[in-house]
């Protein structure tokens, strides 16, 4: 519990409600789907395959098994992170350390929290036969971009003075 502070917390907690409203909007919708609901959406957001009510089921499994693996690599013993920069072992200074696996904690919750969203609202769309707005599928590709620029130039502006000496 040492590598997580408060905000990470409450990040896991906004995690925890969007795999809720996954399982319980399936609960409560899936006796009223049809036989044969949208599975698959083109690049424009159009429905282009169809499959088994059951498949309503895949969404929350993989994004249950997705939030255990990013939370639980959170949750490993700041001693047993291994960090290694360049072609050589560079050891990093305690401190530096601390914050380079801080850094990578905010990446890894926000970019779960970020695609349980967007999941969910994939699920949304297939329960509801609705098309998934063209934009959200362009923002979401985006996104996951921009979150890992962020993440690197976060991880440089802490290492890149030791990879200087």
């Amino acid at each position: 519990m040492g590598n997580l502070r408060y905000y990470h917390y409450f990040i896991i907690l906004i995690n925890i409600l969007i795999l809720g409203y996954m399982y319980i909007i399936v609960g409560i919708k899936y006796n009223s789907l049809p036989d044969e609901i949208p599975s698959h959406f083109n690049f424009k957001g159009e429905v282009d395959s169809y499959s088994g009510k059951n498949i309503v089921f895949l969404l929350p499994i993989v994004s249950t098994i997705l939030s255990l693996l990013f939370i639980g690599i959170c949750f490993i013993p700041e001693r047993t992170w291994k960090i290694n920069i360049g072609v050589e072992r560079i050891e990093l200074p305690p401190e530096l350390r601390r914050s380079v696996i801080h850094i990578s904690i905010n990446y890894f919750l926000i970019t779960l929290i970020y695609i349980n969203g967007f999941l969910s609202y994939i699920l949304t769309c297939m329960i509801n036969s609705m098309n998934i707005l063209q934009i959200l599928s362009l923002t979401f590709i985006f996104g996951i971009i921009i979150i890992l620029m962020v993440y690197l130039v976060l991880l440089f502006k802490k290492i890149g003075p030791l990879l200087s000496q």
